[in-house]
């Protein structure tokens, strides 16, 4: 297994409003996407996230768990966590609304879906103008398995 240099580019944005371990999860799920991190890569340990990230040393841990979780990495138990080389899901999800259902809007969600790709997630929802079922439907939206 090959040591990594990509890390580097990993930066975290301490007033954001996304939890810092999940930037870091986005950051090296971006980088196996664009193969910055090849298959059996090995990633630095959770105290050097710590240390180039200035996140605290649970924080890294809790991002390279999820990545465990969701099959991005894997570890050898006291020695390394490296790159699995499966493609992970998509953590974009997007919720698309229109008022009302029509054969032109139709068309117009076709395309999106199309632009979008596999990689992101498209959910469509029809509110029929009617403020209090979309105000109702915002909050209950996001899916179960949300990163």
């Amino acid at each position: 297994m090959k040591r990594n240099n990509h890390f580097s580019r990993i930066s975290i944005d301490h007033g954001s409003a996304i939890p810092k371990y999940l930037q870091l999860a986005e950051q090296i799920i971006a980088g196996v996407r664009e193969q910055r991190f090849a298959p059996g890569m090995v990633m630095p340990s959770i105290n050097e996230v710590s240390d180039n990230t200035d996140l605290s040393r649970p924080t890294a841990q809790k991002a390279y768990k999820h990545l465990q979780k969701i099959k991005v990495l894997d570890s050898v138990p006291g020695k390394c966590y490296f790159v699995t080389g499966e493609h992970p899901k998509s953590s974009l999800y997007i919720a698309l609304y229109f008022n009302k259902l029509s054969a032109h809007k139709k068309i117009i969600y076709d395309a999106f879906v199309k632009e979008m790709g596999e990689e992101v997630q498209v959910d469509f929802f029809i509110y029929n103008n009617e403020f209090k079922t979309f105000k109702i439907d915002m909050t209950i939206v996001r899916p179960q398995n949300e990163i």
